[in-house]
């Protein structure tokens, strides 16, 4: 988005990209050598990046899409919800119940964070990013899935939606989206 944007070309960076797992792309760019220049990353290894010293934020996917967005999106297909419709209910009322939980608790969300993911994060660090809404924010609501969708329309990827409701299940509609 940030190179239609800027050169009007969306796939003009493509060839300098390359797949690769956050933690590796961690090491290689805290490692300073040459093969890794630049890293598209979620937490909580955009906040290790920046804190080492080593790395500096050129931009960030709150800026390219103007604002805080949907990270993560569960999926499901209309025969998986259709044929399952206790399952997909139960799923939601599972995810609901956690970003309740992990909002109401944060430091507790931190030390089941770190217990599961066997992270070597500093509890504090965890902590913080669990508190700062601005960064992270566990949420149901659709946050600008639009302008992606609008995005993917113009370069031909997908149907052009109407709504954001186009791509998202009704169990969804009671939340002002975008």
């Amino acid at each position: 988005m940030a190179a239609q944007r800027i050169w009007n070309e969306p796939n003009k960076l493509d060839h300098l990209v390359i797949s690769m797992k956050h933690p590796t792309a961690l090491a290689a760019m805290l490692s300073g050598g040459q093969a890794v220049k630049s890293h598209f990353a979620t937490l909580p290894y955009s906040y290790q990046e920046l804190q080492s010293g080593k790395v500096w934020k050129v931009t960030d996917s709150y800026e390219i899409l103007g604002g805080q967005h949907s990270v993560l999106v569960m999926s499901a297909s209309k025969s998986f919800k259709e044929n399952n419709p206790k399952t997909y209910q139960a799923v939601i009322d599972a995810f609901a119940e956690a970003f309740a939980w992990v909002n109401a608790n944060p430091d507790k969300a931190a030390e089941t964070y770190i217990r599961y993911t066997k992270s070597k994060l500093p509890r504090k660090t965890v902590q913080a990013l669990l508190h700062d809404k601005g960064e992270m924010d566990f949420s149901m609501v659709p946050k600008h899935t639009m302008k992606y969708a609008n995005f993917l329309n113009q370069i031909g990827d997908i149907p052009k939606a109407s709504s954001w409701k186009d791509y998202y299940w009704d169990n969804n509609y009671q939340f002002n989206g975008s």
